[in-house]
């Protein structure tokens, strides 16, 4: 069983999570919940947090203050664990300036807080995957249009629907889909879904 803490300044992970927990294909708790940073800070650095957690599920206010005090205090947690946690990041902020706050860090997942709970769910699945897999030191293994055509796709959108709102050709959704699982190395989306089903994503036989 995954152990799981939350930060969640706003309340969206915790109201979240009662769709998300359900579709994953290993079982996680949520075994502490913190409503601001000085409560995880205490919890990090002052209790027994490297053998009680695997997980953390950040979502910080938006202001620079918040981001800043957030990600310096997991910054300074990773430099200092003894063992590493994964961590995703729930957020309304585009890449670009988030990419700011992340220098120098790993991190499992960046999920963005405007989605359907549909593709949110194949976000959070896909975040929860072996981060060496999805992630090495913070520089994703997928292209932004990789990445969102194969969520896209593992929610169920057909390659013609993906093609209309990104505006481009189905050849080209064809192009990222065949990367995307390339580089996982899987053959199609079903054979990607199944083996997230039986947890054998990235598990050498």
């Amino acid at each position: 069983m995954k152990k799981i803490i939350v930060l969640d300044e706003d309340m969206f992970i915790t109201n979240a999570l009662s769709d998300l927990l359900p579709t994953l294909t290993e079982p996680a708790e949520v075994t502490h919940s913190f409503v601001d940073i000085e409560s995880l800070e205490r919890f990090l650095f002052y209790g027994e947090s490297d053998a009680d957690f695997d997980i953390l599920l950040v979502e910080p206010k938006s202001s620079h203050y918040s981001l800043s005090k957030c990600f310096k205090l997991i910054k300074e947690f990773q430099k200092n664990s003894l063992s590493e946690k994964k961590i995703i990041i729930f957020t309304q902020l585009q890449s670009e300036p988030l990419s700011l706050f992340l220098q120098n860090m790993k991190i499992g997942g960046i999920i963005s807080k405007s989605l359907s709970i549909k593709r949110l769910s194949g976000e959070f699945q896909l975040a929860m995957l072996d981060e060496s897999i999805i992630t090495r030191s913070n520089n994703s293994l997928f292209t932004a249009s990789e990445h969102d055509v194969l969520i896209a796709l593992m929610s169920g959108e057909l390659p013609k629907q993906i093609a209309d709102y990104r505006r481009c050709s189905e050849k080209t959704i064809s192009a990222h889909k065949r990367m995307a699982l390339q580089k996982l190395g899987m053959t199609s989306i079903p054979n990607l879904l199944r083996a997230i089903e039986i947890g054998k994503l990235g598990k050498t036989n």
